[in-house]
């Protein structure tokens, strides 16, 4: 056994390094030719058949937890990552076509509907003016999304008068009237609503 592993290599000496140096050319041109792809994230499409409110979503938010709200003309979707929860009339909503969606630093998730009466999901439960005194304060002239929070975790809501905060205590108070503003500053009053509007 060990005689013929000498009379190869001395026959053939170079045979091996050839063969090992046309191997490693054609693996390279072989790794060329095949294009180089990046990885691709993997999206999944829901819809009403997985357990959406409805297919027609107008806004989206992330609460504290991390779960996903979404606001549909057929209620609200909370996604937990496996499945759906959906909270209609029935749960306390005040309206089901919900247009605007916001999770605020408390942990609350406010449902802004159709209507002038804002709600908000926290801990399991949907408060409304029915069940919660500091929202029968909270009056608006009409749909009114909310702007954001200041650092006392008050909300600005954006209304067709001005722009209203609502405080802590419950009580609310116009910030900016537009109709002052417009006489304030000789200018009409299309420009302080366009101004101050939240675009979508």
């Amino acid at each position: 056994m060990s005689y013929r592993k000498e009379l190869t290599s001395f026959h053939f000496p170079g045979f091996c390094f050839i063969c090992r140096v046309k191997t490693s050319l054609l693996h390279i041109l072989l790794l060329c030719c095949i294009p180089a792809l990046g990885q691709d994230y993997t999206y999944i499409h829901y819809n009403s058949k997985d357990g959406l409110a409805s297919s027609t979503v107008y806004r989206m938010c992330q609460d504290k937890k991390g779960y996903m709200w979404f606001a549909t003309d057929n209620g609200v979707s909370m996604f937990d990552g496996k499945k759906f929860t959906n909270y209609t009339i029935k749960d306390g909503l005040t309206d089901n076509e919900i247009l605007s969606i916001y999770a605020d630093s408390k942990g609350r998730v406010w449902l802004l509907p159709f209507g002038s009466k804002p709600c908000y999901y926290y801990e399991g439960k949907i408060h409304s003016p029915d069940n919660d005194s500091s929202l029968r304060k909270l009056r608006l002239p009409s749909f009114a999304p909310i702007g954001g929070e200041n650092e006392k975790g008050e909300l600005f809501f954006w209304t067709s008068d001005g722009i209203v905060l609502f405080k802590n205590s419950g009580e609310t108070k116009l910030v900016a009237d537009y109709r002052k503003l417009s006489k304030q500053y000789s200018l009409p009053l299309s420009n302080f609503i366009a101004t101050y509007r939240p675009r979508s």
